[in-house]
């Protein structure tokens, strides 16, 4: 528990109100301001020619008086959070990141070296060691930043003080992706790409060094394989006729941009070679297709993709797992569903009367709110046992845990 009973005493119901309030359903008013602002943008540009210069920065009234009330609703939601719950969420990433780091020894010897479990002691330790500059990090990062109650306010706040600086309708398109954020399923396939940050981020500066490879053999025996017609001239606003291998960069370019993204790799851009002519460029021209497309489309990619596919199956039986083991066994006893039905036991009455997961909690806020002076013999022993989390007074795989009508032999 991450509160005190003081603390706990001194909430007023409204203040409890506040502190229980989910706050997605916030989360969910804010992408309806956010699809209000870009269905504005979508009706004032609808019968307009492709936009101009002068017209890129246009201010509407309309969308710059909700962007005022999206703001200060932002900033209310924040403050709300901020008041009732960051300290919470500070004090839970100091439990998660740094718990594991910090052991202290009880009378000097190393046998007897266990980890803090108690929270307070472990943050105040913490505090002491901790720079200006982790601190930092700590707040801004873990606590805010990558923090899914609140990270879709934050951005959307930076993004709508933007636009009412500098108004550019694209600034409010950013925060639609947060839709990911509210999705379990969409915010699963984002978290397989997290996940494997570093695994992809290898893939792709591999590939890219294959394709580097290729590149310099483009560049020293195919040039004339890259002289492309009908490309468009910005300046001239017509098309031309140019070399796109005539320096390395540009050649480099030209193989990312047209090889890696074209499905049958390089050799879909270039022209067909006549083997009549010249039939050992004929065959060299085949081996350098052939082997690009296998290297780079074949293997490199679907590396890639593979990771990510491999990624969010993982996560998904993960997930199936989860919800096997919530639906399936007892949070209390850890009896499962067969073995109840095994011993003729009603495990949907067990878990909802017997051994109620809601009683438990119950009990350790009763514990902390209470007294411990006014506690009997087992609330003392059991709160002595909560602080080191220590489960051992609860009856976990215990026969006497069962009334009589619900004996079972495990």
């Amino acid at each position: 528990m991450f509160y005190n009973k003081m603390t706990m005493k001194n909430y007023s119901k409204f203040s409890l109100f506040l502190f229980n309030l989910d706050i997605k359903i916030f989360e969910y008013i804010n992408y309806v301001f956010l699809c209000v602002q870009n269905i504005l943008f979508v009706i004032h540009y609808y019968s307009k020619t492709p936009i101009e210069n002068k017209d890129k920065n246009q201010k509407f009234l309309d969308n710059l008086i909700i962007s005022i009330i999206h703001m200060v609703f932002i900033i209310f939601v924040l403050s709300v959070w901020f008041i009732y719950k960051f300290k919470l969420q500070y004090k839970h990433q100091i439990m998660k990141i740094y718990k594991e780091r910090f052991i202290f020894s009880k009378g000097g010897e190393k046998s007897n070296e266990v980890l803090i479990d108690n929270e307070e002691e472990l943050i105040n330790k913490v505090g002491s060691k901790l720079t200006l500059t982790q601190k930092i990090i700590l707040i801004i990062y873990y606590t805010i930043l990558i923090n899914r109650e609140v990270n879709i306010l934050v951005f959307t706040f930076i993004f709508t003080g933007i636009y009412l600086y500098y108004p550019n309708c694209i600034f409010l398109s950013f925060p639609l992706l947060f839709i990911a954020n509210l999705n379990n399923i969409l915010f699963g396939i984002v978290y397989s790409l997290v996940l494997r940050i570093k695994q992809l981020l290898f893939v792709l500066i591999f590939m890219y060094l294959i394709v580097y490879l290729f590149t310099w053999f483009s560049f020293y025996y195919f040039p004339e394989l890259f002289e492309f017609s009908g490309l468009y001239n910005v300046k001239l606003d017509d098309t031309t006729t140019e070399k796109l291998c005539s320096s390395m960069f540009q050649c480099y370019l030209t193989m990312l941009s047209y090889g890696v993204r074209s499905g049958g790799g390089i050799g879909d851009i270039i022209p067909m070679i006549s083997y009549k002519v010249n039939p050992g460029y004929f065959i060299a021209g085949f081996f350098y297709v052939v082997l690009f497309h296998m290297f780079v489309v074949w293997i490199m990619i679907n590396l890639f993709f593979g990771i990510i596919v491999d990624t969010f199956a993982a996560l998904r039986e993960q997930t199936y797992q989860f919800e096997e083991d919530k639906n399936n066994t007892c949070y209390i006893c850890q009896i499962t569903r067969d073995v109840a039905l095994n011993n003729n036991i009603n495990f949907d009455h067990h878990v909802n009367n017997i051994h109620c997961i809601w009683n438990y909690v119950n009990f350790i806020a009763y514990l902390h709110i209470n007294n411990e002076r006014n506690f009997k013999s087992l609330e003392t022993f059991i709160w002595g046992k909560i602080p080191k989390n220590d489960t051992s007074w609860l009856p976990i795989g215990k026969k006497f845990c069962q009334p009589e009508n619900e004996n079972y032999n495990e």
